[in-house]
């Protein structure tokens, strides 16, 4: 006979799922919402915890519904990152940007597996090459050019660094200074 120690199951948040007991209503609609929302779009656990919460779901089924989603495989952060970190570089979006994006999430850049070198590879193009890239595609039209050039690559999450660098080899390359 197998014995379960219910205290560890606690621990780890499986303690209904080792005895087979079937979700409640409540717990299954939760679990149906996830269902709903991934099949649009990939998502991170916070921000399918945030929507049931905002869903008046009480947090305790909230958690039930995405662990269970979680062993089924459904919701994984890990993946979410990656989808998420190649979207912003395909976007033009700078690395420090992309980090921010992943914290946001609850997701710690040093979990993402190879992170930087897989996404960002020596002999690649590099953050300032990418960020020329960016305001080429997408010049600005502004009086101060140079000041609109360094807003747009902050914003886009490039450093202070490379956005100073970038504007001012933008600006005099494409105005001739």
């Amino acid at each position: 006979m197998v014995q379960i120690d219910i205290a560890s199951l606690v621990e780890s948040g499986m303690e209904h799922r080792a005895i087979d007991a079937p979700p409640s209503d409540e717990q299954q609609q939760a679990f149906d919402k996830i269902v709903r929302w991934l099949n649009v779009r990939d998502r991170s656990q916070k921000e399918v915890r945030n929507r049931l919460l905002k869903n008046d779901c009480s947090p305790d089924v909230a958690d039930d519904a995405i662990r269970r989603a979680v062993r089924c495989g459904l919701l994984d952060d890990l993946r979410f990152a990656d989808v998420l970190i190649r979207t912003r570089i395909t976007q033009g979006k700078g690395r420090k940007g992309i980090e921010h994006e992943l914290a946001k999430q609850n997701i710690c850049v040093g979990d993402v597996p190879d992170w930087p070198e897989r996404y960002f590879p020596e002999g690649g193009p590099t953050e300032f090459d990418r960020a020329m890239a960016l305001l080429e595609r997408k010049p600005t039209r502004s009086k101060n050019p140079r000041a609109a050039a360094y807003r747009k690559l902050y914003v886009n999450g490039y450093s202070s660094s490379v956005a100073e660098s970038a504007s001012r080899a933008f600006v005099a390359q494409r105005f001739d200074f």
